[in-house]
């Protein structure tokens, strides 16, 4: 279960460093 939510996050997170990236790109 540790290891189910640990990737989770990794999912989130990397989820809005592409959002931010995207969004960088759109500037």
């Amino acid at each position: 279960a540790e290891l189910e939510e640990d990737e989770l996050k990794n999912t989130e997170t990397n989820g809005t460093e592409d959002a931010s990236s995207n969004d960088n790109n759109i500037e």
